[in-house]
């Protein structure tokens, strides 16, 4: 019996492993395989995302878009339905000047079931498309159930993201703030970013690190290769 006991246990570790390495190997980019439940995390190409969240602490979202401007460069908004219905003007700004428009859902602070997550991301999209007439084809998932959310994206036929690298631009300087970039380059990489002061601050000299780097700063959709597609 004891025999027995040990090859059994032999034989799982070894599924489990494989399980493991499959499940690895299919959330790398480039794969063909994606588990249902893994939001788009990292993409590919000598490019990387910048992906802005924007439903609070947006102070120094003009002087954002304005550095972006100046630099020919878009980037991803992906805005509450709650912050685009309060801030038509500068979503529509976001759309005109060539950026990606994603969604955080309306209330993206909250969670739900099935029924209350596909509801509240109807509502956003609603809102953003009667604001500045385009239907976001990105969800970012923030902190909401990853399982859930998968779902409700699949259904609704939205790509549901995540992020290679979060700045954490709402803590410290801009200084601070670049100093979080990593010393190698990261292809395909999709950073977080908040609209805050200090992110203002930060976001030239990440725009220079990006080029010295030899990425070119880009929206999600292009790491992703979903760009055409929009």
């Amino acid at each position: 019996m004891k025999k027995k006991s040990c090859l059994g246990s032999i034989f799982t570790n070894i599924f489990l492993a494989v399980l493991i390495i499959g499940l690895y190997h299919a959330t790398q980019p480039g794969s063909d395989v994606i588990p249902a439940s893994a939001p788009a995390y990292r993409g590919s190409g000598e490019m990387a995302a910048l992906q802005f969240t924007v439903s609070w602490n947006a102070a120094a979202l003009s002087d954002i878009m304005d550095i972006l401007k100046d630099a020919d460069t878009a980037a991803t908004f992906a805005v509450s339905g709650e912050w685009a219905e309060q801030n038509p003007d500068a979503l529509r700004r976001m759309a005109e000047e060539g950026h990606e428009i994603a969604t955080m859902g309306y209330y993206p602070n909250m969670d739900g079931g099935l029924s209350w997550v596909k509801e509240d991301l109807e509502r956003a999209i609603s809102s953003i498309e009667s604001v500045c007439g385009e239907r976001p084809a990105l969800y970012y998932v923030g902190d909401r159930s990853i399982a859930v959310s998968s779902i409700v994206s699949k259904k609704m036929k939205l790509t549901q993201v995540s992020c290679t690298i979060d700045l954490l631009t709402a803590k410290g300087s801009g200084a601070d703030i670049i100093s979080r970039l990593p010393e190698k380059p990261i292809e395909g990489s999709i950073m977080l970013l908040q609209p805050t002061a200090a992110c203002a601050e930060a976001l030239p000299g990440i725009l220079a690190a990006l080029e010295q780097k030899g990425l070119k700063a880009v929206c999600t959709g292009d790491v992703l290769g979903l760009r055409d597609q929009l």
